[in-house]
């Protein structure tokens, strides 16, 4: 992968919009609920944005996306509308951060 055409953004959820995860998702791990998150970001981003890699540590998912659609993306705050089971619960807020 060539850093010069593609950037790396950190997607972290704070406590507060964790734990509520932890409540919607009580039979999936928080790992997968943060992809499903990213994916769904990038999904609305730009339907031909893909995820191109990813990694995980304790509290948030490294992605790789297209240097192109990263202005878009810098500190900015989504909102999603989670329906596991058709049932809208509370949104959660993803915030996303460039990592230098």
């Amino acid at each position: 992968m060539n850093n010069q055409d593609y950037t790396l953004y950190r997607v972290r959820l704070s406590k507060q919009y964790r734990d509520k995860a932890k409540r919607f998702f009580p039979s999936q791990n928080l790992y997968e609920t943060y992809t499903l998150l990213v994916r769904k970001f990038l999904a609305d981003l730009n339907q031909d944005t893909q995820l191109l890699s990813e990694s995980r540590s304790n509290d948030r998912v490294s992605v790789w996306i297209d240097r192109g659609v990263s202005n878009m993306v810098v500190t900015r705050a989504m909102v999603f509308k989670v329906t596991p089971s058709r049932v809208v619960y509370t949104a959660i807020v993803l915030g996303l951060d460039q990592l230098q």
